[in-house]
């Protein structure tokens, strides 16, 4: 049996516990379903949860069930949203920090992209 492993970058880990005070069930589930771009690898179903800065933290649900160590049941989260409503919730976001809007699935597309990477990065590296 193959042994799963969490892909999620650490600084964004490290921003969406932060930003839902460690817990899941303080985010909203995003289900991606009626997505018009191919799928790539990494899609799926996210939790979200903005950060005080507002911008969007998403974390892939499978990445979700590795950290917490269990199944996330949806009805359990503040609410359950769809990917094209979310899309359109932080559509003018997206619109301005996103240079191809329509090659890419936004979400997949804040996900890879995320800032909190480089901020979590460049802490470790002021913290030895």
């Amino acid at each position: 049996m193959a042994k799963k492993q969490c892909l999620a970058p650490a600084g964004v880990v490290r921003a969406f516990l932060e930003s839902a005070d460690d817990n899941w069930r303080n985010s909203f589930y995003i289900e991606c379903s009626g997505c018009k771009y191919e799928k790539a690898e990494g899609c799926g179903d996210f939790l979200f949860v903005p950060a005080s800065s507002g911008q969007p933290v998403l974390l892939p649900v499978h990445d979700a069930e590795i950290i917490f160590g269990l199944l996330i049941d949806k009805s359990e989260c503040l609410g359950v949203m769809g990917n094209l409503r979310f899309a359109e919730f932080y559509r003018k976001w997206i619109t301005q920090s996103r240079p191809a809007p329509d090659r890419q699935c936004p979400l997949l597309n804040i996900y890879q992209n995320s800032p909190f990477c480089a901020k979590y990065v460049q802490k470790l590296s002021q913290n030895p």
